[in-house]
């Protein structure tokens, strides 16, 4: 990582670097003011301060002594490639192994992500999903069934992640001095600019919106849908009308579907469209595949549906069914949302929210060679940070560096900061005249 600062700007001594987050804050629990201090140089005073430091936080990460007899800490948390879950699948008391233990998961993702997993158990009843790649935040649904009796009641016990239970720092540390006082130079200069900026202004013509009126369906889809289950065969928006339940509702609306019940079980399957098997060579019967809220579910659980709770149904048949995994069909509900309805995953569904990858944020920077005409004299150009760029490429061992100074910046401070193949960290801050 490479960055240039306006040296007359930025006077701000206490900012964290690579060395200090790495080997000092991120080791220690206290708060340490102004941690780059303590890795500005190699004087003696500067030693024995970080010295007090260490003694004032009682740092006890690790002994000298064990590690000199090979004794070395626990690793709790492997390292990992790519997100992951893990727990346990067990009997309904919560403590004797599953052998035959499964579990379904639904991943919703704040940035659309959608991906549905399974996976069994080992002999000590602990499964693992890997693999997993999305940004932001999730939320996972998942249920816990037994392989060998699809019917009996298990416990789903989740490992928790590091990440997601590490205590957030305080922004403090990180955030400049509140009590900064701008120099003479900078005030006069913001005047200046806030000055012209008032005096030039363009005045817009009159601006006229259009928009067209959504239909009922096309609204409930915005509403409950999202793009992974937006293409269908058929949409039904209940109208209120007496069902005596979701099965009796489909049977009227759904063309071509077969709705068998027997011994307390129910049977569904598209009977009226061939050449689904072509693409599915299982002979299972109960072959259409629901989701409720777009979270994969039995028949049992919409069984206990209220039709009155129903806000829209979505049917997929052939394509549209394969494009969601399922090769012989597949209906989804939504429930009425904000409806005060019970909720369809204490049939046996349960969720937590998980902290994915954080979306990489990329610093502006003006392209000065494509303004029309150049600057002008109306304006003033003032910045701290000239530039900056996390991701540099060094080439036979030169790095060469362009950019564009601002309006007052006479003396530049140039940081560098990185890892090395070694993995050893560098940190170098030079002052450019």
């Amino acid at each position: 990582m490479v960055s240039i600062y306006n040296d007359e700007l930025d006077k701000n001594e206490s900012r964290q670097n690579i060395l200090s987050a790495l080997l000092l804050t991120g080791d220690i629990k206290g708060y340490v003011h102004n941690p780059a201090y303590y890795f500005s140089n190699k004087e003696p005073a500067t030693l024995q301060h970080l010295d007090l430091v260490m003694l004032t936080n009682g740092w006890r990460r690790y002994l000298w002594k064990e590690i000199l007899e090979n004794k070395y800490s626990t690793l709790h948390y492997p390292f990992e490639t790519a997100l992951s879950i893990t727990g346990q699948v067990l009997q309904s008391n919560g403590k004797s192994p599953l052998k035959g233990g499964k579990i379904n998961l639904v991943i919703k993702g704040e940035d659309s992500t959608s991906i549905m997993s399974e996976a069994t158990v080992n002999e000590k009843s602990v499964f693992i999903v890997d693999n997993l790649d999305f940004k932001k935040s999730a939320t996972v649904y998942y249920q816990g069934t037994n392989a060998d009796k699809t019917n009996a009641i298990v416990s789903v016990k989740i490992d928790p992640s590091y990440f997601d239970t590490v205590t957030t720092f305080y922004a403090g540390l990180f955030a400049r001095d509140q009590s900064f006082e701008p120099t003479d130079l900078l005030k006069n200069l913001l005047a200046e600019r806030k000055k012209n900026d008032s005096a030039i202004s363009t005045l817009l013509n009159d601006v006229v919106l259009k928009s067209k009126r959504l239909s009922p369906i096309d609204s409930m889809n915005q509403l409950y849908v999202s793009p992974f289950f937006q293409t269908s065969d058929q949409t039904l928006v209940p109208d209120n009308a007496l069902y005596f339940d979701v099965w009796q509702y489909l049977q009227r609306m759904v063309p071509g579907i077969t709705i068998n019940k027997n011994l307390g079980s129910t049977q569904v399957n598209f009977s009226r469209y061939g050449g689904l098997d072509f693409f599915n060579q299982e002979s299972d019967p109960n072959s259409v595949q629901f989701f409720l809220n777009e979270v994969p579910v039995s028949t049992e659980i919409v069984d206990g549906l209220n039709p009155n709770d129903i806000g829209i149904i979505k049917v997929y048949k052939g394509v549209t069914g394969i494009a969601l995994g399922v090769g012989r069909g597949a209906i989804a509900i939504y429930t009425v949302k904000g409806k005060n309805t019970r909720d369809w995953r204490s049939k046996g569904f349960d969720f937590f929210k998980k902290s994915g990858y954080a979306i990489n944020k990329e610093y502006y920077r003006l392209n000065y060679a494509e303004i029309k005409g150049g600057l002008t004299n109306e304006f003033s150009d003032i910045r701290a940070i000239l530039y900056w760029n996390p991701n540099v490429k060094v080439i036979d061992g030169k790095l060469i560096i362009e950019f564009y100074n601002d309006d007052i910046g006479k003396r530049f401070k140039l940081l560098l900061e990185g890892i090395d193949k070694n993995g050893r960290l560098l940190h170098i801050e030079k002052t450019i005249n």
